[in-house]
Order: structure tokens, then sequence, then C-alpha cells
């Protein structure tokens, strides 16, 4: 993330804590600031980085949804079950948050661009590595997947997230996620084959 990208998230940091100070009182009294705070700072960026892909690469807009997400959290913190997963919880508020968006604004999803790394743990994915397959070329093998494929695939390999966590965000089985994501890299192997004309 560069310099200015950060500047801005704490600058939105500043508008953050202004805006969550006029929230009501927390509606549990075992409810604490200071957890939900080091949260926020651990995974602020995260959640960016996450939303900046998603809403296409709009800086102005990831930031918007990165405010209204953490405010979302936060007033929703005295649901939050300390035994569990925060990174699921907070990705799976940041997941139905955009997707909300985007019905609401009636806006297309965009493809993700400048991915080259995406696809770097599977050991097929590491062969298209070699083979250098440029960020263009990821972002348009992105484009033939489902939007489903394309953010299990995100949240995997861009985002790094467990299959545990990821199938908790998407409400799938781990199984059922494992099934989904083998077939999403088979669709771009596919898809890059017929485009190269190189078998993989």
């Amino acid at each position: 993330m560069g310099m200015d990208s950060v500047a801005v998230l704490e600058n939105r940091d500043r508008q953050f804590w202004s805006s969550a100070l006029g929230l009501s009182e927390p509606k549990s009294v075992t409810m604490d600031y200071s957890d939900f705070e080091r949260y926020y700072h651990e995974y602020k960026h995260k959640i960016y980085s996450y939303l900046y892909y998603r809403s296409g690469r709009d800086k102005a807009l990831a930031e918007d949804l990165v405010s209204e997400v953490f405010l979302k959290a936060l007033e929703k913190f005295h649901t939050f079950v300390e035994e569990k997963s925060f990174q699921s919880w907070i990705y799976a508020i940041a997941h139905n948050h955009l997707i909300d968006h985007f019905r609401k604004n009636k806006m297309k999803k965009v493809d993700l661009e400048a991915m080259e790394n995406v696809l770097e743990a599977e050991q097929d994915t590491q062969v298209m590595l070699r083979k250098r397959i440029t960020a263009e070329h990821v972002g348009e093998l992105l484009g033939y997947l489902s939007d489903v494929e394309r953010e299990i695939i995100l949240l995997r390999y861009h985002q790094g997230l467990p299959l545990k966590a990821i199938a908790d965000i998407v409400d799938m089985t781990e199984t059922g996620l494992r099934v989904r994501v083998h077939r999403a890299l088979g669709k771009m192997r596919k898809k890059y084959e017929v485009m190269s004309g190189c078998r993989l």
C-alpha cells in the first residue's frame, strides 16, 4: 500500500473515531471499545485492500466503504463472540456490505486487474506463474468466473484467508468451498490454454 493510501487511511481513522464517538451507548455492558480499537488497527488495511480490489481499484469508494464497514462492525460489536474469529466476522461484514452497496447502486462489479500473484499457492498455478502470465491475463481470466468464484479466489489468494474462514464468510461448507476453488482454477487454466495456445 502506497504512502498516500496510508495517509488517507490515517485521516479516515480520525473521521471514523469521530463518528464512532457519536454512536449511542453500547448495547452490552461487556463491550470494550479498546478491544474494538485493537481489532480496527489490526484489520483496517486488510479490509481496505479487499474492498479496493472488489470495487475495481476505486480508492475513494474503498475508503468510504472501509469506514462504513467498521462503523457497522462497531454498532454490532456487542454480538461478536470472542471465542470466534474476528477475521471471519469482519470479512463477512465487509462482504455483505459490498453486496448491499452494489445492489443499492445498481453497479456492475468490476473485474480485478493487476493481480500477478493472486494464484501463488496452488501447484498448477505455480506453473502458470512460471509461464509469466501477466497481470492483465490474470484480470481477464478472473473475468470468466462467476461473482462467487471471483470472491473466493480473491479471499483465498489475494487476502490469504484460510478455507475455514472463507467458508464462514460465503456461507459454504469447507468441502463445498474446496470444490468451488478447484473448479474456478480449472476454468482459469482452460481459458488460459485457449487464449495462449499453450497447454498447462
